[in-house]
């Protein structure tokens, strides 16, 4: 099933190789470098899917976003990633799925259609 995928990640390399990733699953990948920005996509284009990774810059991080998107955007799936942090299931909005980098490609590709 081909999702449009709103990804969420300041790093530019790691970016790049989750949005190559998803797209050679044939997905539709909208990227954002942070919060903010994914927030003004949401506005203006609907998503299936925000994968976004929690450590950011701006005036939220990944789990604010994620209570964002959850509440403005309910049908809206979210993934959370992080190579720094582990919350538990209490932290998380609900209906969020975590993931720990790294990750393989199949690790990703699972964490993104298992709904």
């Amino acid at each position: 099933m081909q999702l449009k995928i709103l990804l969420v990640e300041d790093e530019p390399f790691i970016l790049m190789d989750i949005e190559l990733q998803l797209q050679q699953d044939s997905h539709f990948v909208v990227s954002a470098s942070d919060a903010d920005k994914a927030i003004v996509v949401l506005r203006n284009e609907a998503v299936d899917l925000v994968l976004s990774d929690i450590d950011m810059p701006g005036s939220m991080d990944g789990i604010g976003l994620a209570a964002a998107v959850r509440d403005r955007w309910p049908s809206v799936r979210i993934v959370l990633m992080s190579g720094k942090q582990r919350p538990t299931l209490d932290e998380l909005p609900s209906k969020t799925r975590f993931m720990s980098k790294p990750f393989n490609k199949s690790q990703l590709l699972q964490a993104v259609r298992a709904w």
